[in-house]
């Protein structure tokens, strides 16, 4: 929207910042850590992240985002990971 105020234009508009999830490194062995760096999401938030399992997924570590909505997790691939399954923040909220 373009609004006129004492004859300046100000241009204004509204954005939504998408949660996104980042690991580090992006692969690993069993057993191995991975640092998950979770964004975008809203402050306080518990955000499950999650790691596919077959056609379901399986929570490996629950965390509180912080006032900026984010959120830093070091998780260890499970026994059970094969393949190249899919790691996801889940928030009720988000």
């Amino acid at each position: 929207a373009l609004r006129i105020v004492r004859g300046y234009a100000n241009a204004q508009t509204t954005f939504t910042v998408a949660p996104r999830i980042a690991i580090s490194p992006r692969s690993g062995v069993v057993g191995a850590s991975i640092k998950v760096v979770l964004t975008g999401y809203a402050a306080g938030d518990s955000v499950n992240i999650q790691l596919q399992q077959g056609s379901t997924y399986q929570t490996l570590a629950t965390v509180t985002t912080d006032a900026n909505g984010g959120a830093t997790r070091t998780v260890t691939i499970p026994n059970w990971a094969s393949g190249k399954p899919i790691i996801q923040g889940l928030s009720a909220t988000s």
